[in-house]
Parts: structure tokens; sequence; C-alpha cells
């Protein structure tokens, strides 16, 4: 809920899935978006687990230009995103930097990590799907794997075996929690 009013501010078509959510996620996220207007936000909830089925499932529904993939328990930043948008509109991906939290911390406190820029070997090493923005059309077709580990994984690979155009960026789009 901390990332979701700027995206739908900034005008963006937000998929949320809900997969075999054991908690009250889905009304919480129901409630919130019936007090807003967006039209370009759909909620939908599947009885699969696992991270795989609910991006597939939300990649099926995906009309957007860019697609990101951002998980409940972390903070995206959709204004940086945009950014990262208008720096690279060419490439098939957009690789963003990223900070990491700790949920053991109190305050919380996201440390920048020191990415190199174009550098596909320190990608290679610390994939982090998250921080990702792929042209939409340049993944359609591509699935995620089914295990509950390693998802991400096999699409990135299947991804890159398209041999896509890469850009890197500097914008900070993503805070990934720790100890959570």
């Amino acid at each position: 809920l901390k990332w979701l009013p700027c995206a739908i501010e900034l005008g963006f078509e937000v998929i949320l899935v809900c997969n075999g959510c054991l908690d009250n996620s889905f009304k919480l996220l129901e409630t919130f978006l019936n007090s807003t207007s967006s039209e370009n936000t759909k909620l939908l909830e599947i009885k699969e687990v696992g991270p795989g089925q609910a991006r597939n499932t939300g990649l099926k529904m995906s009309s957007g230009k860019y697609t990101v993939f951002w998980d409940a328990d972390d903070l995206g930043d959709p204004s940086n995103l945009l950014e990262a948008i208008k720096e690279s509109r060419t490439a098939d991906v957009v690789i963003g930097r990223y900070s990491v939290t700790s949920a053991m911390i109190n305050p919380p406190t996201a440390k920048p990590q020191q990415i190199p820029n174009a550098d596909l070997n320190a990608f290679a090493l610390n994939p982090g799907l998250w921080r990702c923005i792929f042209l939409t059309s340049s993944i359609k077709g591509i699935e995620f794997g089914e295990s509950r580990m390693g998802e991400d994984q096999v699409f990135l690979s299947r991804f890159l075996a398209t041999n896509p155009e890469i850009n890197f960026s500097h914008q900070n789009i993503y805070t990934y929690t720790i100890e959570n």
C-alpha cells in the first residue's frame, strides 16, 4: 500500500495477484481500491500457491507497455521507475538499482547497492527480477517456472535466450527487505 497510490497517480496499469493468501491481504487491497478511482488497477485472487503462478497470471492479464514484478513484502518506487523508462525507451529490459533494508532494524534504513552500470556479469551474480523493467512485448509467451524457488531465474534465462537489448539505469527503483 506504500507504493500503490503513487503508481495509480502516475496512471500505471497495476495487476495485484493474491495467491493462496491465508491472511486478509485480498480484503485489505479490495477495500483500498474501492476508495480510489483507478480504472487501471486489477485485483485477482488465485488458489495456486507460488510466485511463478502469480506472475504468470498477472502477465497474461497485462496490457501495459512495460511490466515489472514486485513482491508484497518489498517496496517499489514508481517515480524512479518512470525515470528509468524515460532514460531507456528502446531496450527490451531496463535494469535499475535497488536498496536493501532489514525488517529487524527499527527504524528500517535502506542501504543502496552499488551496482556497476552496464555490467551484465554483476547482474548474473545477483539477478533480482524485481529491478527489471521489461518491455511487455519482449516477454509475452515467456513463463515462470512452477517451483516455489528459482522461478525467477527460469524466467530470466528464458528471456535472455531471446538475445534482448539490455540497458542499465542509475535509478533506484526497489527496496528489497531481508529478515522479514
